[in-house]
């Protein structure tokens, strides 16, 4: 009897201990399986087509975002996954992407690369409850509204507003403006919201990026009324070119364009004849925060490249959404992470974001400069008047 019982005493401590440690394994188990679902959230932006290569900066910065979301523990144990679609800068391609990206879940589209792709893709991905998010996107079309739509870009108005001033400071009264009407949506709404603010004489000169283009007549249209300056609402590639005709045919005064053109690509194809052009944009060349410089320190290692205009602003996006998702119940829905979004105010390598009721944003504005083939600050201006 004695032994017996001392058997099943023994027993008793030993069933209880391997149950504990099973029950554990299978909540440890549990746990990891409920880690490893992802977020996923999409990038829709043009790699391939017009302009595209420049985009590559965008999922550069983008991925980057993701991976130092993911070093720091995800949103709240589940890993961050980025889905990255090439939209070719084609209408019918980028609601295709976007509907692909929506029918795998995503609560959330950065993109599009520019403001005319943006807004071909508004009423499908809004429409479908996600929300559309962007830092590549000026029209003032989609500002003011109450919607599903977020941007960490300033709009038109604003750029309008300041670059009316720059001309008036310089004493500058007849202009002529280069609008690439394949992204009309940003050219002719940025030249609408210049002249609001400027009396001076504007000479419009159009053409399709998409088409075959004769930059020598161009060019000449450009010099029509003897302008004092010319301000060119094109991408980088055209800008560059369009210098390159102005200053061979002899023109000597200044060249005014916009954040569409900070790009490298601007300095590597235009050259001497991009030297001293003036960039009105919401981006520094550079920053002095401890963000930014993990951020350069990343890109350098990861992609042997210097940040960019492009490659700050992707990574910017995704540790704004990742801040939001992370206070937001799992799985992040758009209307969750909207909400978030609005009581929020997020401080960033590139500064301090705050969103208005209607997703805006009103950030610095600053001159940028080309000067020894590189991107220089000349002054900043005001966010809310757009004045030195």
């Amino acid at each position: 009897m004695y032994l017996y019982s001392t058997a099943r005493e023994r027993q008793h401590p030993v069933s209880a201990a391997l149950a504990a440690v099973l029950l554990a394994l299978a909540f440890l188990l549990a746990s990891c399986s409920r880690e490893k679902e992802p977020v996923r959230i999409g990038l829709a932006i043009n790699l391939s087509g017009d302009g595209g290569p420049a985009a590559e900066h965008i999922r550069d910065g983008a991925r980057l975002g993701v991976e130092t979301v993911n070093r720091h523990g995800g949103i709240n144990g589940h890993p961050l996954e980025l889905l990255v679609r090439d939209d070719r800068n084609d209408p019918d391609d980028i609601l295709a992407v976007d509907q692909d990206l929506i029918n795998r879940g995503v609560p959330v589209i950065m993109g599009h690369s520019i403001s005319q792709n943006t807004l071909v893709a508004y009423p499908l991905v809004t429409g479908q409850n996600v929300l559309l998010f962007t830092a590549y996107t000026a029209t003032s079309k989609l500002s003011n509204r109450d919607d599903l739509f977020f941007r960490t870009s300033v709009d038109t108005t604003i750029y309008g507003r300041a670059m009316a001033g720059l001309l008036h400071r310089a004493g500058i009264t007849r202009i002529s403006a280069l609008l690439d009407l394949d992204n009309a949506s940003f050219s002719e709404d940025y030249l609408r919201q210049i002249r609001k603010n400027y009396s001076g004489a504007v000479n419009r000169v159009t053409f399709h990026a998409r088409k075959e283009t004769d930059w020598n007549r161009i060019s000449a249209r450009l010099l029509k009324g003897d302008p004092q300056a010319v301000i060119m609402l094109a991408n980088y590639r055209q800008t560059a070119i369009i210098a390159q005709k102005l200053r061979q045919a002899g023109a000597t005064f200044p060249f005014y364009a916009t954040l569409w053109d900070q790009s490298p690509c601007l300095i590597h194809i235009g050259g001497r004849a991009v030297e001293g052009i003036r960039i009105l944009t919401f981006i520094a060349p550079e920053y002095d925060n401890d963000q930014y410089h993990h951020f350069a320190r990343l890109l350098e290692r990861r992609y042997l490249r210097q940040p960019t205009a492009k490659s700050m602003r992707g990574y910017e996006m995704v540790q704004i959404l990742a801040r939001a998702m992370r206070a937001v119940p799992y799985p992040p829905s758009a209307e969750a992470i909207k909400q978030q979004l609005l009581a929020t105010t997020f401080t960033t390598l590139l500064g301090r974001v705050r969103f208005n009721r209607y997703g805006d944003v009103r950030r610095p504005l600053y001159l940028v400069t080309v000067r020894n083939g590189r991107f220089v600050q000349e002054r900043v201006l005001d966010p809310a008047t757009a004045t030195p």
